[in-house]
């Protein structure tokens, strides 16, 4: 453990993102003052102080502030953590939670709130404080979750959305043909609703205990904003018998709910990275049915998990040849043992 925190205090203290984006991808940051330093960093936020410094100046309010009201007075429940809350605790972090979302949408009045958007800034704001938490959430809400802050999910959510199927049947035909047969209506499909909340709330809604819900957002937020879509169809996958036993589309959606919780999400990680690999985000989203706008994340930054991708190749060259020398030398010493 010692060396590992080592590694990673290198890593931040140098500014070494990929290298960040991989400890998060393969075995995450394990605690919130890890994430408290790299998180941002992964958000693009190279000067926590100074960035956006003076956001919580003046009323803050936006066009959506009622139905921001109701979301956060229902929130901050259903995780071990908060749980936990004496009642005026809760109160407290509402009025945190609060200031965060409204503020995004103040200074981004293009963007439209959507629920579970409160879910992804409950979780920046357990992970840090009001000020952090407010940053990291308006960093996300632009590099990761646009699509689903526009006016109508049919401009680009959508269309991600619909990979999903895209994705699943290159792995798992008779799987895909039970999931399309729910959402196909008159020979139109309409989109996968029953992962819908893992995608636009990261899971969220759906996990119960903190620690697992931030070692999924080391994992998409190391990756790419695709990475939801990639989880939900390992998810599927891993629960395959489940999926196949279902009868009626309500069924597909109650039992979906159900497994979330019980997963090793370690496990699906490291299988929705290898998928991604195998399938990266770019040749997808060139397969899909609906197009996806050019300002989508989805679309925006596919070279920096290139560049990831390309780090794990060079990796893995080095410990081929590494393998071949140590196989070298080892024939060697049998020839001159004999």
């Amino acid at each position: 453990m010692a060396d590992s925190q080592a590694i990673l205090d290198r890593a931040v203290a140098g500014r070494n993102i990929v290298r960040l984006k991989k400890i998060c991808i393969d075995e995450g940051l394990k605690t919130n003052e890890n994430r408290q330093k790299v998180w941002p960093l992964l958000l693009k936020i190279y000067d926590s102080t100074n960035f956006m410094s003076n956001w919580s100046t003046g009323e803050i309010k936006c066009k959506d502030s009622d139905i921001i009201g109701l979301d956060v007075n229902r929130s901050l429940f259903g995780l071990d953590l908060t749980d936990a809350y004496t009642e005026e605790e809760r109160i407290a972090k509402r009025v945190d939670l609060s200031n965060i979302i409204n503020a995004v949408f103040k200074f981004k009045p293009e963007f439209h709130y959507s629920q579970g958007f409160h879910s992804l800034c409950t979780t920046f704001l357990l992970v840090g404080d009001q000020d952090l938490g407010f940053k990291m959430s308006y960093q996300c809400a632009q590099l990761f979750v646009r699509d689903s802050l526009r006016k109508s999910f049919d401009e680009a959510l959508v269309p991600s959305l619909m990979l999903f199927y895209t994705l699943l049947r290159k792995l798992d035909k008779e799987l895909a043909d039970k999931i399309e047969g729910y959402y196909r209506f008159e020979d139109e499909l309409s989109v996968p609703m029953f992962c819908l909340s893992w995608v636009i709330a990261w899971l969220g809604h759906d996990i119960k205990e903190y620690s697992k819900v931030c070692r999924v957002y080391d994992f998409f937020l190391s990756t790419h904003s695709l990475a939801p879509l990639y989880f939900a169809v390992n998810i599927v996958l891993s629960q395959k018998e489940i999926v196949m036993e279902t009868n009626e589309i309500h069924e597909l959606h109650h039992r979906c709910e159900e497994i979330v919780d019980s997963l090793d999400i370690d496990k699906i990680c490291t299988q929705s990275y290898n998928l991604m690999k195998k399938y990266p985000p770019r040749e997808l989203i060139k397969e899909g049915t609906k197009p996806i706008p050019k300002d989508s994340p989805a679309v925006l930054y596919n070279n920096e998990i290139e560049e990831v991708f390309r780090h794990d190749k060079a990796d893995e060259v080095k410990t081929i040849g590494l393998g071949l020398v140590l196989a070298a030398f080892s024939t060697l010493a049998i020839i001159y043992s004999d």
